[in-house]
């Protein structure tokens, strides 16, 4: 196993914060911070993730927890015989571990088999190399507390560092020294200038670094783009599998049935509602044609008003006149019967007279003739009325054409009425508050039928017809 990379969230001094330790390659790998820059931290956090399970809550573990709480996430980049692996463990707080493959990004273990892998990965026991070569300050970190064991592999971490110590010693003193220093100085010339700047190879490495950061920059743009399509990708392949699977072609083939079906009722609607429209047209003619049939019906109402009107003034008239007419000749019957008797006793009286002029008596009958002379003038008076009645009814107006046209004139009215009724409408009205329709400035009760009259623009209401 071999370490690539090492991250770092909300640990320690790095609070709310991720800190990383990237490229780290196949050979010696030195880290040099000045202190309290956190070099520590990496490596407890390191030792917590390969060596603390994921739901401890032990001391190694929160002593990575900063001053604010909250969870701690370390994750660690190996690289082993069967290929790149990402470790990551979150621990205090919404606890978990996984193992991630990064050749495709998928997880291949998690939580306690992220933990057996783990423990695969390191070997079985707690020391061997791995406890050897993990040497913390002085101390591996892995053996228990106050046990002989770990008095034990202190000493052993003790012999190891002093060895390590004569092997510096003798590698810093006497002419070895002087001779790596010289060989240093002359290696160091062809890179560098004698102010410490980059030239030579060192130069043209550094450029080249920079070039690689830059296309590993872009790559790593790329890669994350990669991901994120191949993420998409197994989102659509999964929806792919949902819709391809027997149960989903059955309900799509049932919401494709209901959407025919919903469309059919839909254009069923749309006709229905065409012919509504075409109704309502049909319906806003005849309602045109029985207005100019209405101003026409009132007009002749008008018409037949004012006839109705004359009519009655000259048949009052000609009531009085024939009333005047028959009393005048009676009076003219009574008279003429009192002129004949009258000319018969005139007669009589003339015959009288004649022979009362031969007879005493003379001036008696000259009185009776004057008077018969009077009733002669009265006689002549009722002829002149009577004259006069004949005259004014021959000067009336009412006709018998007259009369004939004003009865067509009423049925006429009688029949138009007759149409205005049929074409009424009739309403019903219930109320459900306090607002109330008025007519004639007088509020309409509900529950009963109303036939409504269109009259001069004003709708009229026939209550119970």
């Amino acid at each position: 196993m071999k370490l690539r990379s090492l991250h770092l969230t909300n640990v320690r001094k790095f609070t709310g914060k991720r800190a990383s330790i990237t490229g780290i390659g196949s050979g010696i790998t030195v880290l040099s911070e000045a202190n309290e820059f956190g070099k520590s931290t990496f490596f407890d956090a390191m030792h917590a993730l390969f060596f603390e399970k994921y739901g401890s809550n032990a001391k190694p573990v929160k002593s990575l927890q900063p001053y604010a709480g909250g969870a701690v996430e370390v994750a660690a980049g190996i690289e082993t015989d069967q290929g790149g692996f990402l470790i990551e463990k979150r621990f205090l707080a919404r606890k978990m571990a996984r193992i991630v493959r990064l050749s495709d990004r998928a997880t291949i273990a998690q939580d306690d088999e992220a933990e057996r892998w783990i423990g695969k990965l390191l070997g079985a026991a707690g020391g061997g190399l791995a406890g050897l070569l993990w040497v913390r300050q002085e101390l591996v970190g892995l053996e228990p507390e106050g046990s002989k064991e770990k008095t034990q592999l202190t000493e052993t971490r003790r012999d190891l560092l002093s060895s390590i110590a004569g092997e510096i010693d003798t590698m810093t003193g006497g002419r070895r020294m002087d001779r790596v220093m010289r060989r240093l100085a002359e290696d160091l010339a062809g890179i560098a200038t004698k102010t410490g700047r980059k030239s030579g190879a060192w130069k043209a490495a550094a450029e080249e670094v920079e070039a690689l950061a830059a296309d590993l920059a872009r790559l790593t743009a790329q890669v994350d783009t990669l991901e994120d399509a191949l993420a998409h990708r197994k989102m659509d392949d999964a929806l792919l599998l949902r819709l391809d699977h027997p149960d989903a072609k059955v309900r799509r083939d049932e919401a494709v049935l209901a959407a025919q079906a919903a469309m059919e009722a839909v254009r069923a609607h749309a006709g229905l509602v065409n012919a509504t429209r075409q109704e309502r047209d049909i319906t806003a003619l005849h309602a045109k044609g029985t207005k100019s049939d209405l101003d026409a019906f009132l007009a002749a109402i008008d018409a037949l008003t004012a006839a109705q009107l004359a009519a009655q003034s000259t048949q009052d008239m000609a009531e009085l006149a024939e009333a005047d007419a028959a009393t005048l000749a009676e009076r003219l019957k009574a008279t003429k019967a009192a002129a004949e008797a009258a000319r018969a006793t005139l007669v009589l009286a003339r015959a009288a007279l004649d022979t009362a002029r031969h007879q005493v008596g003379a001036r008696k009958a000259r009185a009776e003739v004057a008077y018969l002379a009077a009733r002669v003038v009265k006689a002549e008076a009722a002829q002149t009325d009577h004259d006069m009645a004949a005259a004014r009814v021959k000067a009336s107006v009412a006709t018998p054409d007259w009369l004939a046209e004003a009865e067509v004139a009423t049925n006429d009215v009688a029949r138009l009425a007759a149409a205005v009724q049929a074409q009424s409408t009739s309403i019903h009205i219930t109320y459900s508050g306090d607002v109330r329709i008025a007519l004639n400035g007088a509020p309409v009760a509900g529950g009963s039928p109303y036939r409504l009259t269109v009259m001069r623009g004003w709708i009229c209401r026939e209550s119970g017809k």
